[in-house]
């Protein structure tokens, strides 16, 4: 009788650029950058991705390994403010003009940069050069975001969630030095012990309330944004498998939309106004037709076939935006008191994981961890790769990002 022995090949791969790496670069030596740059020449940034692209292409649990090892071996943890990039890096891949333009023959790939006025002269200049793009495929968007909003409560409520609709928070209790609870416009008084502030463009209000906005070393405050939806160009809808772009060179995004629509915002770019309120509850939800001319004007020099729409379809709505656009997840000054706003317009797929980051904080709060002195990490369930949720806290260093809602 003959007994068969299972071998994970995969793990022995890893395993073995794991000696590799180590043989030719002591991480206790060596510049933390440069050791990283080693480390995805080996095939060890993110190990599930392809060979030549920082990883091995074997599953993803095995990042966990690799996490392991390294730390055990010296090298410095992930830099907190290279959260995104770490999301990211994986799974882009770089496009030349005529990659995009065969992908996406929709596209104007000449370069308008740096985004202009549309009462600059310079916006009707011809375009220059060519344009490279970077491609995420494994990224997507919520087509229907309020019917995703609708589920996601709905999921609540069947794990004992209640939600009260049309209410106003007037105060927030302490009892000592730590929170209570909160009391309602009407009067109504609702006793807690975890009071977490997820206000949306309101949040900043609400930490104002509760005594903890001044000790902030990052702030956030509503800003005044229009989106529209005009009429998708041939070649350029759901149908046709079209990517969200984010168009820093013209200084706006894009993607389609049900009904053969786009939905079309911008990125900030330095030649627009960026109108920022003092009160959430004071401003007009309408759009403009300035606006809509700036926009659509934009968009048909990238999409030439756009056109400019008659009728002017779209949103006013609010953001609560950070200084750096990088939103806050974390503990406060009250004890007990915990945030999750300032999400700069970005962060909607990431609920879930939020969920998981505010768990993990209170958590820690419970077991007599201080996360401003002792960050906490969450790992990641499917890359295996920790995340310092540091890069999130409200007594951090503003970080220096792209200072818009692309993150």
């Amino acid at each position: 009788m003959s007994t068969a022995t299972s071998v994970d090949t995969a793990k022995a791969t890893v395993e073995a650029a794991l000696d590799a790496l180590l043989a030719a670069n002591d991480p206790k030596k060596m510049d933390n950058v440069a050791f990283r740059g080693a480390r995805y020449d080996h095939g060890l940034a993110w190990v599930h991705f392809p060979e030549g692209c920082g990883g091995l292409g074997v599953r993803p649990d095995l990042n966990r390994l690799v996490e392991e090892r390294l730390r055990k071996a010296g090298a410095a943890p992930q830099d907190p403010a290279t959260f995104f990039i770490a999301l990211a890096g994986p799974t882009i891949a770089t496009h030349g003009s005529e990659e995009v333009k065969k992908r996406w023959p929709a596209f104007e790939t000449g370069k308008f940069y740096p985004p202009k006025a549309i009462e600059d002269p310079a916006f009707a200049d011809d375009p220059y050069d060519q344009l490279s793009a970077l491609f995420d495929p494994l990224s997507g968007f919520m087509d229907d975001p309020m019917l995703a909003a609708h589920n996601l409560a709905h999921a609540a409520k069947q794990h004992g969630a209640e939600f009260l609709f049309h209410k106003e928070v007037s105060e927030i209790t302490r009892d000592g030095d730590v929170v209570s609870g909160v009391v309602l416009k009407t009067g109504e008084r609702f006793e807690a012990p975890i009071v977490i502030n997820a206000a949306g463009p309101h949040a900043a209000a609400i930490n104002r309330m509760a005594g903890v906005y001044d000790e902030m070393k990052v702030h956030h405050r509503p800003l005044r944004q229009e989106v529209f939806s005009p009429p998708a160009p041939k070649g350029f809808r759901l149908e046709d498998n079209a990517p969200v772009v984010a168009d820093l060179d013209l200084g706006q995004y894009f993607r389609p939309h049900m009904g053969d629509l786009l939905n079309v915002g911008t990125t900030e770019p330095a030649c627009d106004p960026l109108h920022f309120l003092d009160d959430a509850d004071n401003w007009n939800d309408s759009v403009s037709v300035e606006f809509f001319e700036r926009v659509m004007l934009r968009l048909a020099r990238r999409l030439p076939d756009f056109g400019i729409p008659h009728k002017l379809l779209g949103i006013g709505a609010l953001y609560d935006v950070t200084d750096d656009w990088i939103p806050l997840y974390d503990k406060s000054s009250l004890p007990g008191f915990f945030m999750a706003c300032g999400t700069s317009g970005n962060q909607f797929k990431n609920a879930p994981l939020v969920g998981k980051f505010m768990r993990t904080l209170i958590e820690a709060q419970e077991q007599g961890i201080d996360h401003d002195v002792t960050p906490v990490e969450v790992m990641g369930e499917f890359t295996g790769m920790p995340i310092n949720l540091s890069a999130f806290s409200r007594l951090r260093t503003q970080a220096d990002t792209a200072g818009n809602v692309m993150g």
